[in-house]
């Protein structure tokens, strides 16, 4: 039975079923077939191979057993676990593979068992991944873990955890089964206090109803204060979180991080003083498929993924609202890279204010953002980044409302543009949010830009501005013209049909042209690639779409 909290992961995190691929080993309901089990290890004797769970389930009744990718002269790329596997016997089971493991059905220790995972065994670029329902549990806390010939030990709560980390800071732990932190009632202190160098491994499980009320003024917060240089936290879900705060740096998993976090789901809320959702900092290793549920208000620095950021956040989600100085649905200040990830949070504050990050020095590449980014006061607002500063922006989109008030510097994907300490790029982006500000720089691309270079993108929402507003289809100041090219807007959709007007403050800005919608879905625009770009009148409502990065269903 898939508990509550297990269930609510489903409901939020993007399931993925796919067949299994003509190169793996997949567990599964299926009769096994081109599969050899003997001597206690079974491998392939095709490429593509199947091992059914019942049989495997009874071998591990008599003995231990290792499952591997690599036969007699065949050699299959991965382990994909799909269908559920349970024993109760103290027999040992070793998932040995080329590349990946894919877990994703239930695989239960039920007694004093030992799992062995192992990836990369001859290949590279595997990982070890959760999905659908996939985790991994253990009813016993004695039981052994090994991950790629690493011993872990096992812990069953949030107190295990903090009391374990703080006896050996650079240890290998590994949450056990799903844990219902209602029963610790009210946290006031950050629950992990000591900084974690070593890994903590989720196996897929997760951390439900774990309040923490925290007012203190300073300092860090989070499930875990900090997160150091060696650090990994991986494969974790904190469910139905409620978090709130006055530290200076906070996150709903790490208060600061230097080092790596990978698959980490969190949806609740965190509100309060200086709040992030995820991580309040992060400085060095990636972060990678995440995603976040939180809502986050009185914010100095924060973000519903990462307060801040220069390491690497891949394959990442971010859900609910975010409110600060540098504030963004995923990031609050990133210095370093994003790839491949997404918020859909409202975000609204004071400061540079974006659907995806705040304050954007490093790059960002195959992301997006779908939710509003609001302001009261002037601002730097863009529905994927407030302010960009010496980086890059790459295949990628924004589709959130913004609107600011007097003297807001407002953007359909970006505040401002300024290669203020090095060079800053936008390329191969859209945005289809409309944008509006009582006063200040509205453009439907980009509100203000000091003239970094702009290339092969476009955007479609309406603009709008009033009395001393530069107002602009594709980008509302332009500080040096001359640097943009295949730049686009709908004239159709943005309320400015003037040709001229790609600029509010340049007539006739050179490499920027105003399309109709019709036109605009008739083909792709001049200058945009066909292996970046594509039209499909079933996707991104037959407009431009970028393949390495399609706009989600």
């Amino acid at each position: 039975m898939i508990s509550g909290s297990r269930r609510l992961v489903c409901a939020v995190v993007l399931a993925f079923e796919v067949t299994a691929a003509h190169a793996d080993v997949t567990i599964s309901t299926a009769a096994t077939q081109d599969m050899s089990c003997t001597e206690g290890v079974c491998a392939p004797t095709a490429a593509s191979a199947v091992l059914n769970a019942g049989d495997l389930e009874s071998m591990l009744a008599s003995g231990d057993i290792k499952v591997t990718t690599t036969g007699s002269g065949v050699q299959s790329q991965n382990i994909v676990v799909a269908a559920q596997i349970a024993w109760s016997s103290t027999s040992a089971l070793a998932l040995d593979a080329y590349q990946s493991i894919e877990i994703r059905r239930p695989l239960a220790m039920q007694g004093l068992a030992a799992l062995s995972l192992t990836t990369n065994d001859g290949g590279q670029g595997g990982v070890l991944e959760f999905g659908g329902h996939g985790h991994v549990t253990f009813a016993n806390l004695s039981s052994s873990l090994s991950i790629n010939a690493v011993p872990y030990t096992l812990v069953g709560s949030v107190k295990d955890i903090a009391s374990s980390v703080s006896a050996n800071p650079t240890g290998k732990f590994a949450l056990a089964a799903d844990y219902d932190a209602k029963v610790d009632g009210i946290y006031t202190t950050a629950p992990v206090g000591t900084e974690l160098d070593g890994r903590f491994e989720g196996l897929g499980n997760a951390i439900s109803n774990l309040t923490i009320s925290d007012q203190e003024y300073g300092g860090t917060d989070g499930l875990f204060t900090e997160l150091g240089d060696d650090g990994l936290i991986e494969n974790l879900t904190l469910a139905n979180l409620l978090f709130l705060t006055n530290a200076d740096e906070v996150g709903g998993l790490v208060g600061f991080s230097s080092g790596q976090i990978y698959s980490v789901t969190i949806n609740g809320a965190v509100q309060g003083g200086e709040a992030g959702c995820l991580a309040g900092e992060t400085t060095n290793g990636p972060i990678e498929n995440i995603r976040t549920d939180c809502k986050v208000g009185g914010i100095t620095t924060a973000g519903g993924l990462v307060g801040s950021n220069s390491a690497t956040i891949s394959q990442s989600r971010a859900m609910g609202g975010v409110n600060g100085i540098y504030a963004g649905g995923l990031v609050g200040r990133d210095f370093g890279q994003i790839r491949f990830s997404s918020a859909t949070g409202k975000v609204s504050g004071l400061g540079d204010l974006g659907g995806l990050v705040g304050l954007e020095d490093g790059s960002i590449d195959h992301s997006w953002a779908g939710g509003s980014v609001n302001s009261n006061l002037g601002s730097y607002m863009g529905g994927l980044v407030g302010y960009l500063d010496g980086g890059a922006i790459d295949q990628s989109f924004a589709m959130g409302r913004v609107a600011g008030d007097n003297g807001s510097i407002v953007g359909g994907l970006v505040g401002t543009l300024c290669s203020c300490e090095a060079l800053t790029s936008l390329t191969n982006s859209y945005a289809t949010g409309a944008v509006r500000a009582r006063g200040g720089f509205v453009g439907g691309l980009v509100g203000h830009s000091d003239g970094s270079p702009i290339g092969d993108s476009y955007s479609t929402g309406m603009v709008r501005g009033v009395a001393h507003s530069d107002r602009g289809g594709f980008v509302g100041y332009d500080g040096g013209p001359g640097q943009i090219l295949d730049g686009y807007w709908d004239t159709t959709t943005s309320n400015i049909t003037d040709p001229s007007q790609g600029t509010g403050n340049v007539a006739n800005d050179p490499g920027i042209t105003g399309l109709t919608t019709a036109q605009l879905q008739s083909g792709l625009p001049a200058g945009f690639s066909n292996t970046i770009w594509a039209e499909n009148p079933n996707i991104n409502r037959g407009l431009p779409y970028l393949t390495g990065n399609p706009p989600a269903k």
